[in-house]
């Protein structure tokens, strides 16, 4: 479904407000405005005066999937409080900000506690790209720019957790569902192999080890592997 025009989410809605499957586009504002809470799932947002703009500190904005380019403005904005999470293998903000603005940018925070978080094994470098005006990154009015954030999922975090207490049945169970998970790191590099063979729990190394996609020699940020 193409929409001609972007739409606001008014604020004091309760509840969180669900839009998917859309192509929104032609529009002279952002093409997603929001002061309350919102999920994209499956949008593309193009040829706007922006991208997704969230404001307040109860807003909370989720964009899984979502493709934004070719907008005048920022890609991303969170304002006044608000936090953005990004996440999906096909989210993308790219070559925004073309009205060449230096407070334009692909990923922008506005604001001391505005947040945008963005779920690994997405990165900063992998979602914002040729974006103008400012750049890609941006921070402003008391914002810094470690307020765009790598974050990681829950299932991300069970899953590491199994890894380094040991609980084979959990680390199978979670990588059945997830099995793309099996070599991101957490933020100090250390993989989940790593982690279990650190604390000895060859039984789940044994797991690990039967997946095709096991990474065995990747290291840490200190250049350690699992099996050195």
């Amino acid at each position: 479904i193409i929409v001609q025009g972007g739409f606001v989410i008014a604020s004091n809605i309760n509840g969180t407000v669900h839009v998917e499957h859309l192509t929104i586009r032609s529009n002279e504002s952002y093409g997603v405005f929001g002061w309350s809470s919102f999920t994209l799932n499956d949008l593309i947002i193009e040829q706007c005066g922006g991208g997704v703009y969230a404001e307040g500190s109860s807003t909370i904005g989720r964009c899984c999937n979502v493709v934004i380019h070719n907008c005048e403005c920022s890609g991303v904005c969170a304002h006044s409080g608000a936090s953005v999470i990004l996440e999906g293998s096909e989210t993308s903000i790219y070559e925004n900000c073309s009205d060449g603005e230096s407070y334009h940018y692909g990923l922008a925070v506005w604001g001391s506690s505005s947040k945008i978080q963005i779920v690994s094994p997405l990165t900063k470098e992998s979602i914002s790209k040729g974006n103008k005006g400012g750049g890609n990154l941006g921070a402003r009015k008391g914002a810094n720019i470690n307020q765009i954030e790598i974050i990681f999922s829950e299932s991300q975090k069970q899953f590491f957790e199994a890894c380094r207490k040991g609980n084979t049945d959990l680390v199978k169970s979670i990588l059945d569902e997830h099995p793309e998970i099996i070599n991101q790191p957490m933020k100090n590099g250390a993989t989940p192999l790593f982690k279990a063979c650190q604390n000895g729990h060859l039984d789940v190394v044994r797991v690990l080890l039967q997946s095709k996609n096991i990474e065995i020699n990747q290291p840490d940020e200190d250049g350690a592997t699992p099996l050195f």
